[in-house]
């Protein structure tokens, strides 16, 4: 039978829907205007993979709450719905903050195409000490194809 669609906040969900529009202003005014009206003014950039590179980038904005709700519940992938007229799969590539860091001025996405691989960049933090003898590897594959490690003693 029919797979049941996932719904937000189901353990194996790791996607979900945000209704989108094309921002008709651009500019610190609006943008504030935007965040008062409780949205988030986005963009949306074009991917990596063969059609989502040719997709043009496009201003937007989405709806505060239902993109916090998504993102306590590790959401990674979203489809964002422009009105109903155009779906489109999206990854965020950046969150800009206030200076506080308490609330969201701007998301950028990327576009992505469902089942292709997409590249990303994480930023890794490392805090604490290491007790004496302890030993720290992280690997990772880089654009060059190979793998580097950073190792600590």
């Amino acid at each position: 039978g029919a797979e049941p669609p996932r719904k937000l906040g189901d353990p194996v969900s790791n996607d979900a829907k945000l209704s989108a529009a094309v921002r008709e202003k651009l500019g610190s005014r609006s943008a504030r205007k935007l965040r008062r009206e409780g949205r988030i003014p986005c963009s949306l950039q074009p991917g990596d993979d063969e059609q989502s590179r040719t997709k043009p980038h496009v201003d937007l904005h989405i709806d505060e709450d239902a993109f916090l709700a998504a993102r306590r519940h590790h959401v990674h992938l979203f489809d964002l719905d422009f009105e109903g007229k155009d779906l489109e799969s999206a990854v965020i590539r950046e969150i800009q903050y206030d200076q506080l860091g308490d609330n969201i001025l701007h998301v950028e996405f990327k576009s992505v195409t469902r089942g292709i691989k997409t590249e990303a960049e994480v930023p890794l933090t490392f805090t604490g000490h290491l007790a004496e003898g302890d030993f720290v590897e992280v690997t990772g594959r880089y654009r060059d194809g190979g793998s580097h490690g950073v190792g600590a003693r």
